[in-house]
């Protein structure tokens, strides 16, 4: 018969090992000796990398993957490098006047909206890319005129970079059938699934996520006269750590006030 004491350390092995924790898994597991870059987020009426509060969110997502994530993380600030970075000489096709010489069009870096996940993974280095679409971005109700809460969601997706010619192919026909299928639809008159290839990869996750600012359970309609910046701020860092969650084991959120 065991002594409670072994009993007592028989359990306690128990849940050290997780077996009834309650920790929400990642949407997709990413090799921990393996590269992840967040690609410019888009908002209602801006796309990727014209949106500044798209790249908030996603400077915050990465800030948050650098901290939690067990793989490797590209830091925010090369993302925004490419939209300023000067060629090297001679490596540019640039264009010539009448006198044979080269034109100084006064363009800095990359022509940043053609890049696509894979050329985003292939410039940074990276094996994995998180795409970000924020469908909503509110920092205030409208009809609420003195209190403030700001509310956001977003669709997440998550591509990984082909590296085999088996990979390729396979990304090929995928992309091939989905650009046939969007065309079908279309022409019927349906929504599109996206306007971003898999060309060089494949999608392999994707979630939905919401964010609120403030979040606590007692301010859930929000506070009285909330300055409209941190409101901003606060509903941006909500959202990225949403997302960032995605991809990374956490804890259950458990709001201070509501009990849980």
């Amino acid at each position: 018969m065991k002594t409670p004491r072994l009993v007592a350390l028989a359990l306690f092995a128990i849940f050290a090992s997780g077996c009834f924790g309650d920790d929400i898994p990642p949407i997709y597991e990413i090799p921990d000796d393996e590269y992840v870059v967040v690609f410019p987020a888009s908002e209602p009426g801006l796309g990727s990398w014209d949106s500044t509060i798209g790249h908030r969110i996603s400077e915050s997502t990465t800030r948050r993957l650098e901290s939690w994530g067990e793989f490797h993380t590209v830091p925010y600030g090369e993302v925004i490098e490419l939209m300023y970075a000067q060629p090297e000489d001679g490596e540019e096709d640039e264009d010539e006047d009448e006198d044979g010489e080269k034109k100084d069009d006064g363009k800095v870096g990359l022509e940043v909206r053609k890049i696509t996940p894979e050329k985003l993974a292939e410039l940074v280095g990276a094996d994995w890319v998180v795409v970000i679409e924020c469908n909503r971005f509110q920092e205030k109700d409208p009809n609420n005129i003195n209190m403030v809460r700001g509310s956001a969601n977003a669709s997440v997706k998550l591509f990984k970079l082909a590296k085999s010619d088996t990979e390729r192919r396979k990304a090929r026909k995928l992309s091939d059938r989905e650009r046939k299928r969007n065309e079908a639809r279309k022409r019927a008159g349906l929504k599109t699934g996206g306007s971003i290839d898999a060309d060089g990869g494949e999608w392999v996750a994707a979630a939905d996520v919401k964010a609120n600012f403030p979040k606590d359970f007692f301010g859930q309609y929000g506070e009285t006269f909330l300055d409209p910046v941190k409101a901003r701020k606060g509903l941006i860092e909500e959202l990225g750590d949403k997302v960032a969650k995605c991809f990374y084991e956490h804890e259950p959120e458990k709001l201070s006030g509501s009990g849980n």
